[in-house]
């Protein structure tokens, strides 16, 4: 899951009195790629070395129609010479439905299991903003600019052009259409959410709620900044906010200071501004902004056709070992629902 282990490779076997030994130094692979038809009601076994993969694994059916099929551990696992370890079923039904979406593994990043909402749930986020596309190739690209509710973008940083038809930038006559009316703390429908109808599957803007609890948590489980300072971070040049974990500096999401956009994009490299799925009304939804000064994660605006940028997440449940999934060797204590 994080490229610290080999997985397969060219190299040798020394016999070592009985207890053999395997050096694949020459070339080294993080990670294993099998193509063939995978049948149902059978069991399929995996070669690897002796090996502890520290941030867990990740395992990715993909079918004949393109659909991806995805379980992760994110818990240490070790495997071990002359021994099998069971990694569960996976199922394209029941608690493991396609996720139907076309964002890779190594572009999530799983930032810890937090309360939303009186439920626990591991925050999957995007590594990167989104684009009309789907997520930005870099974590410090800006990505596209949206409006409230809008499931396209007006403008794209990475051309610095408009979309056609929206020239005269984010202004009430171009608001977009909303598919409903929205009552304070109602979340966006699937219909009007722009990571859904983006990326598929179960991706979303964050809501408010979880704006807030990943704030709130500063200097518990994550950092915002340097030692949960608030201060920016710079990567290849652009300033912006990394949110680490606490106990793992190199799990973090890098949020842009991007600015928002009206009729031109302003405050670029000082305030990061980005929506959350939750409306105050249809016309004042809410959204997380920072600075080096400061910040709100439930600040709400006057006008949702303001253009702000989205970092798309997805929730996935956690629940107790013991529902048959956590009993086999492999399978971590939480049981991720997908």
């Amino acid at each position: 899951f994080d490229n610290s282990a080999v997985l397969a490779g060219t190299g040798t076997v020394s016999y070592n009195n009985g207890k053999p030994t395997l050096d694949l130094s020459e070339t080294k692979d993080y990670a294993i790629t099998l193509r063939g038809d995978i049948k149902a009601n059978k069991y399929y076994y995996i070669a690897v070395p002796p090996v502890t993969l520290k941030a867990g694994w990740t395992i990715q059916f993909t079918a004949s129609d393109g659909k991806v099929y995805s379980r992760k551990g994110t818990k240490p696992i070790t495997f071990t010479r002359n021994k099998v370890t069971n990694l569960g079923e996976f199922a394209t039904t029941g608690d493991y439905p396609a996720r139907g979406d076309i964002v890779r593994a190594d572009q999530e990043v799983d930032m810890g299991v937090f309360e939303i909402n009186g439920k626990n749930y591991r925050l999957i986020f995007a590594k990167s903003n989104l684009t009309k596309e789907g997520l930005a190739a870099n974590e410090n690209d800006y990505g596209d600019y949206f409006a409230w509710g809008a499931t396209e973008p007006w403008y794209y940083s990475a051309t610095n052009t408009w979309k056609e038809g929206k020239e005269a930038g984010f202004t009430q006559a171009n608001a977009p259409t909303l598919s409903k009316t929205y009552n304070a703390n109602e979340v966006l429908s699937s219909s009007d959410d722009a990571a859904r109808q983006i990326l598929g599957g179960d991706w979303q803007l964050p809501t408010t709620e979880i704006w807030k609890a990943l704030w709130d948590a500063n200097k518990n489980k994550v950092y915002w900044g340097p030692d949960g300072n608030m201060r920016y971070d710079t990567i290849s040049g652009i300033k912006g906010m990394k949110i680490s974990k606490k106990d793992d500096p190199y799990t973090y999401i890098f949020l842009p200071a991007a600015g928002s956009a009206g009729k031109e994009v302003n405050n670029v490299g000082d305030f990061g501004y980005y929506w959350s799925g939750t409306a105050n009304s249809s016309t004042k939804p809410y959204y997380l902004y920072f600075t080096i000064r400061g910040g709100n994660p439930q600040e709400f605006i006057y006008f949702n056709f303001v253009g702000l940028l989205v970092r798309p997440v997805r929730l996935v449940e956690v629940s107790l070992a013991g529902s048959g999934q956590g009993e086999t060797e492999g399978i971590e204590e939480d049981v991720f629902k997908y």
